[in-house]
Order: structure tokens, then C-alpha cells, then sequence
């Protein structure tokens, strides 16, 4: 079985904290989402001849983390990703690799910088089956207006079967809720499910009867 420190080497890593979403104009917000993602280990960072962590592109999970760069770091000086395949790091989710900062020890949140809007916190990382990061929940949801007399309007649910079972497992607990409940399946929901390309939401609600 693969290490953490593996090139090629298939990680799932869950945030275990709430969030950090850095716009690029500097505007910070926070979000509570422990929607596990998975990336693959493309290469290591070193600060003159010192490891202090690895990064690659994100394979799939929440649509936050798609078409970018993941970053882990080393923690504590302990650490060795070399024999390891579960360890607790500091991650940073961007659009490239992350550079030191001498200021602060590369432990510290403040230790690296990344370039752009990023996404960061702390999390456990674990190297997994590649099988299972393509079997991972995924879910697209497509509007097409209608386009002229001999079509019609259509919203188009596509998912793998982990997406759908999610889909599912959502309805199920609105229709067990009380009246009135409801839940918004977007890009901003724990879960694997993206916005439409015209920016429409899918919203399921529960009500005592049809108006």
C-alpha cells in the first residue's frame, strides 16, 4: 500500500474545522463543511533540503474544491509521511503550490503563502484506494430553458450512484421532517451537489399539502 509521501499516491482528506475561504481582494469567510475530498500526490515541498509537506490536484468532492491545487503540511517535526498513511496536517487548497514564509515556523497557518483565492484549515489525511476517490459522491443538476416551439423546459439530475443514493438519503429526510422544513441543494451544501450553469438552486420542501 502507498504512503502519504507517495508520488501518485490517491489521499482523502477530511477538514476537521471550520473553513477558512479567502477571496482574493483579501475578504475572508468561514464555513462549517467536513465534506471529505480527494486528491492525488503530484509532488513535495522543500525548503532548502527540509520536507515540510506535498501537494497535487483534487480529484473529486465537493465542487468548491474542483480544478484546483491541494497543499498539505507538516505539522510537527515528528512527522514522518514516508511510513505514514494517516496523519493529522494543516491543508491549503488554491490554485497552485504554496511558498514558505521565514516569519513563522512552517507548522504555523501563517508559515506558507498561496497565491489567489484559497481554501485552508486543519484536517486528517488518508491514503485510500484510487477506485474509491472516482466513486465519490457527485451530482449535476442542468437547466435547459426551452429553446423554440418543439422543445420544452427540462432540470436534468445526473449523478454516479453514490450522488444519487445522497439525493436520495436528502429527499428522505425532509419527508420524515416537520411540515414546512426544507433544504437547498447547491454548491453552498455539505454535500456533493453543484449549482446549474444559469445559476438555478434545486430546493426540496415539505409541506402539509400542495397549494
Amino acid at each position: 500500500m502507498s504512503v502519504i509521501a507517495d508520488i501518485g499516491a490517491v489521499l482523502r482528506l477530511t477538514p476537521q474545522d471550520d473553513l477558512v475561504i479567502a477571496s482574493s481582494d483579501g475578504v475572508y469567510n468561514v464555513c462549517k463543511d467536513e465534506t471529505p475530498f480527494y486528491f492525488q500526490v503530484k509532488g513535495h515541498l522543500f525548503d532548502g533540503q527540509l520536507f515540510y509537506g506535498l501537494f497535487g490536484p483534487v480529484l473529486s468532492g465537493p465542487s468548491r474544491y474542483r480544478g484546483l491545487i491541494c497543499n498539505i503540511l507538516v505539522r510537527t517535526d515528528a512527522t514522518n509521511w514516508n511510513n505514514e498513511v494517516r496523519s493529522q496536517v494543516n491543508f491549503k487548497v488554491g490554485r497552485g503550490a504554496v511558498t514558505r514564509n521565514h516569519r513563522e515556523h512552517f507548522g504555523h497557518p501563517d508559515g506558507t503563502r498561496l497565491e489567489g483565492p484559497s481554501i485552508s484549515r486543519f484536517g486528517l489525511v488518508e491514503v485510500v484506494n484510487p477506485a474509491e476517490a472516482k466513486d465519490a459522491p457527485q451530482l449535476a443538476v442542468t437547466v435547459r430553458p426551452t429553446a423554440g416551439p418543439d422543445t420544452f423546459s427540462e432540470v436534468e439530475l445526473v449523478g454516479t450512484c453514490p450522488g444519487l443514493v445522497w439525493l436520495a438519503e436528502q429527499i428522505l429526510r425532509v419527508a420524515r421532517a416537520e411540515p414546512a422544513q426544507h433544504t437547498h441543494l447547491d454548491a453552498e451544501t455539505c454535500g456533493p451537489v453543484y449549482v446549474s450553469p444559469d445559476g438555478w438552486r434545486l430546493t426540496v420542501s415539505r409541506l402539509e399539502r400542495l397549494r
